[in-house]
Formats: structure tokens, C-alpha cells, sequence
């Protein structure tokens, strides 16, 4: 990505590219990690574009995808410990939400907030974005309530087993996550196909820019540049229920960027690439937001240059995002793991180990060891269980489970029938 030519030369985010600059990661991974926390920063208080559609909050889910050792996870923790050290005594710092957790927790977590504060907010942080979002009994409901959240609905409501009607008043969650090609094989296409892909910004990067045995960042820049994170966007910056409305210019460049360029993408793109373009309006204007108060301090009027500078970045990020999609297919490891599930499933949700690997040895054709690793696999995320030599599925496990559970999602039937065109349910559980 073209990032160093985007960014302009003076202000906030050329800073924070010449600290990170050091560092191994990429200029890409540096600019979106900054983005998301900053996003979180403004915490529901400003609502853009009021007087039309689209009208998001500025709450933005970023993903840095690359393999191990591209430094995703230095990037994300550079530009969160500088929100964290910006708003640290500040009553307005968002909550870093636990980077292991089941969504029924996080659920709790947002609710209680919601009852204590008449609010609930905070950043999804996660190291292995395929293991925050579950194996395949559980990725429908996970995405689902990310989608609600990204929306910023006014309530959510949800029964569960646990701990009955749990409501969510305006939740304002944004995140911060690493994805790498192998963990994005473990997800189910279809999961992410529902609405999880356009909601997405997948911002890729495949070495460190550099090799640096000890890299050092300038503290003075890193002070300077937490002062003016926390004179822009602290609690003081601006009040809850800002308006930020649209200039003129960037009114009529939305307008004609919309109905020319994307228009043109729309008429000549697959279908994944559709639910992205389908709404990149809404993620321009939230990226401009952010950027606007960045680079200017201002969260009344989105210019047009913070409005250029998202549409850019967008522009650059998308052909490498769609090329992410192409890896979005069902693994042999995945349909390995459906033929476990449906197996112990026909067995009436119980049978031996040595019965179930024996069975899959023989039906699939595949190694003794590689069995193993499957069985394994799904035992690690909760969707087979293993009691002494037998094993159980995840419906018969949570039969006499379910009661005493504190957390855990239960599937439909309908979530448990997706396909992978072989008639077995896809698992893209994580590794």
C-alpha cells in the first residue's frame, strides 16, 4: 500500500508514521491500528452525516492480516498504548475489552455496563482474530453481534440461558484484531459472507518493512503526540450528541465519487467484493471522521481533505482486501473436521475415541496422525468433548451442561446445516 504518499506531509498521522517509523511494521498496519483506537476514543459522542444516509458512528473494525512475524501484534499495542498513556487519568478512556472471551461474555459485560452507566463501549482486542469469532457452532451468532455493534444500534436485546434478557443501550464497540492466511481458512466463508466482510476493514501486509534488531521510538514524539491525542479526542475535546455534518465540497465529492467510481466497481465486481462496496460509503464517512478530528481537532464538519484522505486509503486497501477473499474457501482440514462432527452426531452424540478415529481412518483416507490433530482440534474449541475414552458432540455435552453454564452460544439447527458443498456442516474453527 501506498500509504507514505496518502498521509499527508504535516499533522497528526505523518507523526505517528515518523515514530512507528523504526519499527518493523508496515506503514499500512501503522495508520489502521492508530485509526481503530482512535475511533474507540471518541466513545458514541459524534454521529456524522445526521441530515441524510448514510449517518454512522465512527467506530471502526480493523483487521491486520499477515502471516506470523509480519509484527501485526506490535503495530496494534503501539497504537493503543499510546490511547491508553493519552486518556490514562481520563473519564472518557475506553475500556480495553478482554482479548479471550466467549461473545455470550462480552454480552454480560456490555449489558452490566449499560445498567451502571445508561451506555456501554470499548475495543475488541485480539491477537487471533479466528479465535475471538469461534469454531463453526458458534461463528453465525458471534458475527451476527458484531455486525449489530459495528451498526451502533440505540438497544440490543438477546435472551440467553444464563442470565435471561440482557440489553445493550447505545453501544458504541469498535476493534482492533490480527487474522493470519491460515486462520482465515478456519473461517466459514458463509459466516463472513452474512454481512461480517463489509463491515471489515482487512488491512494487509505480508513482511516488516525492515529488520531491526532493537528498534527504539522517540519518546519526546510519542509525549507530543499523546498531548494532542488527549486535547482532540479526551472527554473534554467534545461533548456527547455532536453533529458532525458534511462540507459543501465533500458533500458533492461523496456524491461524484459514489455514483462514478464506485458505481463502476459495482457493475464489474464479484459478489464479495459487492458487500464491501455495497457499503463503502459508511466506512469513508467513518474513516474521514476519525481522520478529521485527527489531523484538525474539529468534529463539527467533516472537510473535504480528512474526506479525500479515507477515500484514498479505501481505494489503496481494497485490491489487496479482495485478494484476502479468495482465501475464504473451505479446507480440507475444515471438511476433516465437519466429517468428526457428523460422524459422533450419527453415532447418536457419543462413541469411543479409538471408534471415531478408526471410522474417519477408514472413511476419509487420511493418516492416523492427521485424525488425531482434527479430533484434537475440535475437542481444544469446545465443539467435540472428551470424557476418559469416550468422545460427545457439542448438543449432548450441553444437554446436562447447559444449566450450570456461565457463558457459551448454542447454534441453530439452521447454523449447524451450512454446507461446503459436500452435504457436511463447514467447522472453521480456529486453531
Amino acid at each position: 500500500m501506498r500509504i507514505s504518499e496518502i498521509v499527508p506531509e504535516k499533522g497528526f498521522l505523518r507523526s505517528w508514521l515518523n515514530y512507528c517509523d523504526p519499527f518493523e511494521f508496515s506503514d499500512a498496519y501503522a495508520i489502521f491500528a492508530m485509526l481503530a483506537a482512535a475511533s474507540a476514543a471518541v466513545d458514541h459522542r459524534v454521529r456524522v452525516n445526521p441530515d441524510t444516509e448514510p449517518s454512522p458512528y465512527p467506530n471502526l473494525f480493523v483487521i491486520l492480516y499477515g502471516p506470523s512475524g509480519a509484527r501485526k501484534g506490535t503495530a496494534m499495542k503501539k497504537a493503543l498504548k499510546l490511547m491508553a498513556t493519552a486518556l490514562e487519568h481520563d473519564e472518557r478512556s475506553p475500556t480495553i475489552l478482554p482479548r479471550s472471551f466467549t461473545f455470550e461474555r462480552l454480552m454480560t459485560k456490555l449489558s452490566d455496563q449499560s445498567e451502571e452507566q445508561g451506555r456501554c463501549e470499548g475495543i475488541i482486542v485480539s491477537d487471533e482474530f479466528q479465535r475471538l469469532v469461534g469454531g463453526r457452532e458458534y461463528q453465525a451468532d458471534n458475527m451476527g453481534f458484531m455486525t449489530e455493534l459495528w451498526d451502533c444500534n440505540p438497544a440490543y436485546t438477546r435472551d440467553t440461558h444464563a442470565h435471561g434478557t440482557e440489553e445493550l443501550v447505545d453501544p458504541y464497540v469498535t476493534c482492533c484484531a490480527c487474522l493470519t492466511p491460515d486462520g482465515v481458512k478456519k473461517i466459514d466463508p458463509a459466516v463472513l459472507d452474512s454481512g461480517g466482510l463489509r463491515r471489515m476493514l482487512i488491512v494487509p501486509s505480508y513482511r516488516p518493512k525492515r529488520i531491526a534488531a532493537h528498534p527504539i521510538g522517540d519518546v519526546a514524539l510519542f509525549e507530543a503526540l499523546s498531548v494532542v491525542f488527549r486535547e482532540r479526542l479526551g472527554g473534554q475535546a467534545f461533548p456527547d450528541d455532536t453533529s458532525m455534518k458534511l462540507s459543501t465540497d465533500t458533500m458533492d465529492a461523496m456524491t461524484h465519487w459514489y455514483e462514478t467510481d464506485v458505481r463502476k466497481r459495482l457493475e464489474t465486481c464479484n459478489e464479495r467484493e459487492g458487500y464491501f462496496l455495497s457499503c463503502i460509503q459508511a466506512q469513508a464517512l467513518k474513516v474521514g471522521a476519525v481522520i478529521q478530528i485527527l489531523e484538525t481537532g474539529d468534529p463539527y464538519v467533516l472537510e473535504l481533505d480528512s474526506f479525500n484522505i479515507a477515500c484514498r486509503l479505501l481505494e489503496d486497501l481494497m485490491p489487496e482486501m479482495f485478494a484476502v477473499y479468495s482465501g475464504l474457501v473451505p479446507t480440507e482440514f475444515a471438511r476433516h473436521r465437519a466429517a468428526a462432527i457428523r460422524t459422533v452426531a450419527g453415532a447418536g452424540g457419543e462413541m469411543s475415541t479409538s471408534a471415531l478415529v478408526k471410522a474417519l481412518v477408514q472413511s476419509l483416507g487420511v493418516k492416523h496422525k492427521d485424525i488425531m490433530e482434527v479430533v484434537l482440534s475440535l475437542i481444544h474449541d469446545g465443539l467435540l468433548f472428551q470424557n476418559g475414552g469416550k468422545i460427545r458432540d457439542h448438543r449432548e455435552h450441553n444437554v446436562g451442561a447447559r444449566s450450570s453454564a456461565s457463558c457459551g452460544a448454542t447454534a441453530t439447527d439452521t447454523e449447524r446445516s451450512g454446507s461446503d458443498g459436500s452435504g457436511a456442516p463447514v467447522v472453521g474453527a480456529p486453531e
